[in-house]
């Protein structure tokens, strides 16, 4: 994060977020998909559903607002990164493998700022 921000602020902010994302991968690896493929492009109507689970499963859910950025944001990059779209291929589950790797990597770089 910034600069400008406190580490008391910040330590909860990134495992705030680490808890999202750890549920947001669970739903999407776990729980139904329902995508649809126009030509090349992908419609998931599943995937705002998933991140309010996930959300709603947390202790300390966040803010809507948050929620409906991320998830603009999230489907933008699918829609990038998607070559040749497949109705027999799940973009949720492909997305949740990407988060898993993610995850590992994050939870390795914060878990320096418990050290003494």
């Amino acid at each position: 994060m910034g600069d400008n921000i406190p580490l008391s602020v910040e330590i909860p902010l990134i495992l705030r977020a680490l808890d999202f994302f750890r549920e947001l991968k669970n739903e999407l690896l776990t729980e139904r998909h329902k995508q649809f493929v126009y030509g090349d492009r992908v419609i998931l109507l599943c995937f705002r559903l998933h991140v309010l689970e996930a959300n709603n499963i947390m202790t300390m859910p966040l803010p809507l607002d948050v929620l409906d950025r991320a998830t603009v944001k999230v489907t933008a990059f699918v829609h990038a990164v998607i070559d040749n779209p497949s109705a027999d291929r799940s973009i949720c589950v492909e997305v949740g493998l990407l988060l898993e790797q993610l995850i590992a990597r994050r939870i390795l770089s914060t878990d320096r700022l418990f050290e003494e």
